[in-house]
């Protein structure tokens, strides 16, 4: 009991020192927190959307280029009705649209399926309904969204627009909350109507273009899959919802935030390590005293530690609450969707094992961070307590800067040779030993720069400017100081680099884009080409042909995009490609990769990859490289002519479409003349937004990870500055009695904290540089590869932002030194 009041009178005694170390203990704690729940959350989020469509289901059967026909029976796959929970089929007809007014048109996708089938698969929750049941005939269900934006009501008749002017009456038999198939994707909305009216109306009776399938035992799906590939073997038959797919979008969002978790931990144990040093030298006449009087090492040890575990308890606590809401804000701004103006329904999902993880890292931080210092009071014989003679002696330690040079090495050596499957844990790790390596050279650095000002400092401070060079030497409040500093710093210069690389390289992507507007719709062809190509204002068009997802024989890996060209295709994308290479690729199979393939496959001029497509294996062959950033990079041209012949494409992917008016008025002009078509169209300027819009969500949440990095070393200076100013009150003391002025003083210690702080600057330059060089390759292992762009300007501002942190936090000791009383100081001492 008097150890437990004992610690909580002390907590409460030095209340700036119980906030610095809890709030670095629960900020780490939030962010460790938060950046793991947040790939949970994510993934969570992608399984919804795509659930949208798929529902449980775990296999989806549809038609493909090689189908013969785009209908099919399910009779084949009930055959292995066992195997599954439910087999049901649908039609979704995307070609469908609903007139409100003469202006004013709004896309559909039928989607026909029985009623019972969808409960199974992907149930709809039901607002209001009228005579919805039984499920047949001319009926149809909305969701409440739709229709409180057209202002209808249960019971009306609507009229909806089949493959042009093909009319057909439906009425309104239910409302239903937009989830499920109704969740919102902005770009059209779901109506459920009967499968047997839409087979009807196709002639179909007994068909299906969908099915979807659930299996009893999850653990049979590639089995279950490779079966029915055989019975619909001119059939897709995929896995609905890939969880390789749900684990990449994932970890693609949640990897950076957890880099700058690693930046905060180090910062904290910095904190944490520092502001023990003073409990400890504190606590040292009571430790005096008790262990005069019979108390044990152990004890003495016990409470320290104890007093510790507080603060990591009291930290993990304040730590989880707050990791609950950075969590929440984080996947609030995630949550909006600029290309279709949507906020999904903002809901966080977390592990119970990441409540615990948080808490526990809470505890060792705490810990860690206090070992040392409880340590080392530990060894301090009782005579020299109570002589006082436990001045810390600092011993530099040559073989720190060595370890810390051939750390360094090797943490940009290993992402050169780090397996392609362990890519990203051995870069994560090797920003770890950068910050490791930084730390062991500091002390070593500084004496480096310390030789150089005091050189410098003679002829424009004289004396008290050599002094206090000096003074930086083996000071190890101010080399804590600068550690802070340079991994704050580094983090800074890290997320800020990468935000900047991001938006250059999105400017460069749209400047090679050399057309105006960008148009998707179903089933594409030269009818349709030629349809827009006669709309005032156009002046030219392109159509582009694409497959996805293209096997590779030789290594087992996928083709994300297949683009098929022709010599057209450069007037309309003005990258560095040679015309020859278009010849090339247009005379024989022959392929024009990206960079990023290059680096992803290990190719080079005139190799050879087989690609699985419908017809069989084809193989082409590798006629040169160019860089693109287009869907991350991941695709390659071939020529459209063998595209169409070895995978069946009959339609286009989309259609370029230059103009000689404003792009954004001609995309309102044909949504408006043709809102029948089922597809999209946007403009380039509107998409260059979009994508601005979508990376600046995630670089705010960045953002603000490394300010509170930046914060929380700012904290982290201030302690070192008391710490400084404490264990240093004697020598300024025996300044002041050989005669140094008051000001004096002061302009030696904001001299000192200038000092430190341009070499924090410098170093934080010095570490954010070499993180910067492993960057690229984190960037790539989560399949987002971008060249990095440097700003000088924003590394002179963050080493002005770090002379700026020490100048302010030097004000407070420089006042207190400058009114220190001479004979009770040394009296004292």
């Amino acid at each position: 009991m008097f150890v437990i009041k004992f610690i909580f009178k002390n907590l409460k005694d030095k209340k700036f020192r119980f906030f610095l170390i809890v709030f670095s203990i629960s900020i780490s704690c939030a962010l460790f927190f938060a950046s793991n729940s947040l790939s949970l959350t994510m993934r969570k989020m992608y399984l919804d959307m795509w659930r949208t469509w798929y529902g449980s289901s775990d296999i989806y059967i549809s038609a493909n280029s090689k189908s013969p026909s785009w209908l099919f029976r399910l009779n084949k796959a009930l055959e292995l009705r066992d195997k599954f929970e439910y087999i049901v089929g649908g039609i979704i007809e995307g070609g469908v649209t609903y007139k409100h007014s003469i202006n004013e048109t709004h896309r559909l996708n039928l989607f026909a399926i029985n009623y019972s089938d969808l409960e199974k698969y992907n149930p709809i929750k039901i607002v209001s309904e009228k005579e919805l049941f039984p499920f047949e005939g001319r009926k149809i269900i909305f969701d409440t969204i739709f229709l409180e934006k057209y202002n209808l009501k249960i019971g009306d008749s609507i009229d909806l627009f089949m493959g042009g002017d093909d009319k057909h009456k439906f009425y309104i038999s239910a409302a239903a909350e937009p989830t499920g198939p109704f969740r919102q994707t902005g770009e059209s909305s779901i109506a459920i109507i009967p499968l047997e009216k839409l087979t009807s109306i196709f002639n179909a009776r007994g068909k299906v273009a969908e099915a979807f399938l659930k299996l009893k035992n999850k653990e049979e799906l590639q089995p279950a899959i490779e079966e029915l590939s055989k019975l619909y073997n001119r059939y897709a038959v995929i896995e609905s919802i890939p969880e390789n797919e749900l684990k990449r979008y994932s970890t693609q969002i949640s990897t950076p935030f957890k880099i700058m978790t690693v930046f905060v931990l180090f910062m904290s144990i910095f904190i944490i390590y520092s502001s023990f040093k003073v409990i400890t030298a504190e606590r040292l006449p009571l430790i005096g005293t008790m262990r005069s009087i019979g108390a044990t090492k152990k004890t003495t040890d016990f409470i320290l530690i104890a007093e510790s575990i507080v603060y990591g308890i009291i930290g993990g606590i304040v730590g989880i609450l707050l990791g609950f809401i950075i969590l929440y804000i984080m996947t609030y701004i995630q949550s909006y969707h600029p290309w279709s103006g949507i906020r999904f329904n903002v809901s966080i999902d977390y592990s119970f094992a990441y409540l615990i993880l948080s808490f526990i890292l809470a505890i060792v931080l705490s810990i860690a961070g206090s070992i040392i210092p409880i340590i080392r009071i530990s060894k301090i014989p009782i005579k020299n307590i109570i002589l006082n003679k436990v001045e810390e002696k600092y011993e530099e330690k040559n073989w720190k800067n060595y370890a810390g040079f051939f750390l360094i090495f090797i943490a940009l050596i290993i992402p050169f040779i780090a397996p392609k499957k362990f890519a990203l844990v051995f870069d994560v790790s090797c920003i770890i030993l950068v910050l490791l390596g930084i730390n062991f050279i500091v002390p070593g650095l500084t004496n480096v720069f310390i030789k150089i000002f005091e050189k410098s400092y003679i002829f424009i401070f004289g004396n008290i400017g050599v002094l206090s060079a000096k003074n930086l030497r083996k000071n190890k409040g101010i080399l804590n100081s600068i550690s802070l500093l340079a991994i704050g710093l580094a983090g800074l210069l890290m997320i800020n680099t990468i935000n900047l690389s991001v938006d250059k390289e999105l400017l460069n992507f749209y400047s090679h884009a050399k057309f105006d507007a960008w148009l998707w719709v179903w089933h594409a062809n030269r009818n349709i080409e030629r349809v827009i190509k006669s709309v005032r204002g156009v002046s030219d068009t392109y159509g582009t042909y694409r497959v996805r997802d293209v096997e590779v024989k030789e290594n087992k890996n996928k083709l994300e995009r297949v683009f098929g060209i022709n010599k057209k295709y450069l007037e309309y994308w003005d990258f560095d490609i040679d015309e020859e290479l278009i010849n090339e690729i247009e005379s024989y199979r022959s392929m024009l990769a990206t960079t990023t393939i290059k680096d992803k496959f290990g190719l080079k001029k005139g190799d050879i990859l087989t690609l699985k497509t419908e017809k069989g294996e084809r193989q082409y062959r590798v006629a040169g490289f160019f860089y693109s950033l287009m869907n991350n990079g991941d695709f390659i041209l071939v020529s459209d002519r063998y595209l169409k012949i070895d995978f069946g494409i009959k339609f286009y992917d989309s259609v370029y479409i230059k103009t000689n008016m404003d792009p954004d008025e001609f995309v309102k002009k044909i949504k408006k003349r043709y809102g029948r078509l089922s597809g999209s169209i946007r403009s380039l300027r509107e998409m260059s937004k979009n994508d601005k819009e979508s990376n600046r969500q995630i670089f705010i949440i960045l953002n603000g990870f490394s300010i509170l990095a930046m914060v929380i070393g700012a904290f982290g200076v201030l302690n070192n500055f008391v710490i400084n100013f404490i264990q240093r009150k004697r020598h300024l003391a025996i300044f002041r009695s050989v005669g140094m002025s008051r000001k004096q003083i002061i302009l030696m210690v904001f001299l000192e904290a200038l000092t430190g702080g341009l070499i924090g600057g410098i170093m934080g330059a010095f570490s954010g540089l070499i993180i910067l060089q492993i960057v690229p390759f984190v960037m790539t292992a989560i399949d987002k590869p971008i060249p990095l762009h440097y700003s000088l300007l924003q590394f002179v501002f963050f080493m002005i932002a770090a002379m700026l942190i020490t100048l302010i936090g030097s004000v407070s000791p420089a006042l207190k030194s400058s009114k220190l009383n001479i004979i009770e100081t040394i009296k004292y001492e």
